[in-house]
């Protein structure tokens, strides 16, 4: 909706409500390139501290099963980091520029000027 508010306050004409679809899907695809870049440096500070966070808890529940401990203990891998840092990247791709997109259209709705609002073009041909 920020895109498409935005786009009408840049622009003399109203914008329609596929000019809004347009920028709320670049905003998602941008968002999840965003997201991208900050989970990176993000996953670097706080992978250890997750991995310590699941020992802990492993220790303190001697219960629980092999296979469950087995896969707990890889979750704080590098391997299962990255795959994670890709799979939120193309999930972020798919599900935020369609809601994204959807933002963009309401946000071209709501925003939207009035054509009263719109100044006539100096080069208009006059009516008669």
């Amino acid at each position: 909706m920020l895109a498409a508010y935005v786009l009408q306050a840049n622009s003399p004409q109203p914008i329609t409500v596929g000019d809004g679809a347009i920028v709320g899907l670049l905003a998602g695809v941008f968002g999840a390139f965003i997201y991208g870049v900050v989970s990176v440096p993000m996953n670097v500070l706080l992978g250890p501290v997750q991995r310590r966070a699941v020992s802990r808890m492993l220790d303190n529940l001697p219960d629980v099963p092999a296979e469950l401990r087995d896969a707990l203990g890889s979750a704080g891998s590098p391997e299962m980091a990255v795959f994670g840092l890709l799979m939120g990247v193309v999930m972020m791709l798919f599900v935020g520029s369609v809601f994204a997109t959807a933002g963009g259209v309401l946000g071209a709705l709501f925003f939207r000027k009035k054509t009263a609002d719109v100044p006539p073009s100096p080069y208009a041909s006059p009516e008669v």
